[in-house]
């Protein structure tokens, strides 16, 4: 999923099998990527992070424990955005997304 806009400058990836989130910032245009992971099913917000610089990522995954480990069969929803000063998020896309990956 990417940010919205025209020139999408942010971009998250999901892989359930370990709760894999890979964020990146794929553009040179001066703003930072911002992303929320929220727990619909529990109803509470698992993390947040901000990166910024073209090339730059970041991952989460379910070996680095506490927020980052994703309850299987919970619905999660990702918010990522443009941030520019810290404070007011734009250029927002959400999606919500099944972490189904038990046998």
């Amino acid at each position: 999923m990417h940010t919205d806009g025209g020139d999408p400058g942010g971009r998250v990836t999901f892989q359930p099998d370990g709760d894999v989130v890979n964020l990146c910032d794929i553009e040179a245009d001066g703003w930072a990527v911002y992303l929320k992971v929220t727990d619909l099913t529990a109803g509470k917000e698992k993390y947040h992070y901000t990166i910024g610089g073209v090339g730059r990522c970041q991952t989460f995954r379910a070996s680095l424990g506490g927020p980052y480990d994703l309850a299987e069969g919970h619905v999660i929803r990702f918010t990522i955005c443009l941030d520019k000063d810290g404070r007011d998020p734009a250029y927002c896309d959400t999606s919500d997304w099944a972490n189904a990956n038990w046998n």
